[in-house]
């Protein structure tokens, strides 16, 4: 991780890696300046406005990047929904179906039960 003196000596603005480090760079040079009072605190001034500027950036893009996730999750969520919606009357059907398969079955169960004692009370006569 390049250092801030580093940074500084190549020409490049400082990289902050945390708040606190960003409010002690701010601290350094709080206050107003002027060039003639010490142009190297208004070299600093400069670096940490763009720095704060750069961060806010990417915060605006990180918030983006959240609401544009929110939004996908929503239409998957919806989308999900909408597949559920189609299937509901098929779903509705296949169980209109089984309960007829049910009932019939029963009745083929009652009408062999008939059969089978019609069979026994035929041979009980004879």
């Amino acid at each position: 991780m390049p250092m801030h003196g580093d940074c500084l000596a190549r020409g490049h603005p400082p990289l902050y890696h945390s708040r606190e480090e960003l409010d002690r760079a701010q601290q350094m040079v709080g206050g107003d300046s002027s060039s003639r009072e010490d142009p190297g605190r208004s070299v600093l001034e400069g670096q940490l406005a763009a720095a704060v500027a750069r961060a806010e950036d990417a915060l605006a893009q990180v918030q983006e990047w959240v609401e544009l996730r929110d939004a996908l999750a929503r239409t998957t969520m919806l989308e999900a929904e909408m597949a559920e919606l189609r299937l509901r009357p098929e779903a509705a059907e296949v169980s209109r179906r089984h309960q007829e398969a049910e009932e019939a079955t029963r009745w083929r169960q009652e009408a062999e039960e008939v059969t089978r004692w019609r069979t026994e009370a035929g041979n009980l006569r004879t």
